[in-house]
């Protein structure tokens, strides 16, 4: 996962699921558009995001205080896109128009947000 730039390196991320015990990794680059922390997908985990109501994602910025980022995991779909068909690229590289009225439509955008 990538996070914004301004965050304290030493501390690392820590990820929770729902109410689950946090599992906790460090940063391992940084790019011009946020710092990476690299968490093992192992098959467990997978479970617990496809069940899970709502991810917390949490870093130290360089204030000393650490923002929390949670999106719920139900309203971005996490268990249908990982379970469901990979993403066909040609036709979004053909058709990107596409894929954002679906984008759209499914989050309940309108058209000029």
């Amino acid at each position: 996962m990538t996070l914004p730039l301004g965050v304290r390196l030493v501390h690392g991320t820590r990820v929770t699921v729902d109410n689950d015990q946090p599992r906790q990794a460090p940063y391992v680059i940084c790019f011009a558009n946020g710092c990476m922390s690299d968490y093992e997908t192992a098959l467990e985990l997978i479970a617990h995001i496809k069940k899970g109501r709502e991810l917390f994602v949490q870093a130290i910025n360089a204030d000393g205080v650490p923002p929390t980022f949670s999106p719920p995991l139900a309203e971005f779909a996490f268990a249908e896109a990982y379970d469901g068909p990979p993403t066909d690229w040609k036709e979004i590289r053909e058709n990107p128009e596409k894929l954002w009225r679906r984008l759209r439509k499914r989050y309940s955008l309108g058209p000029g947000k």
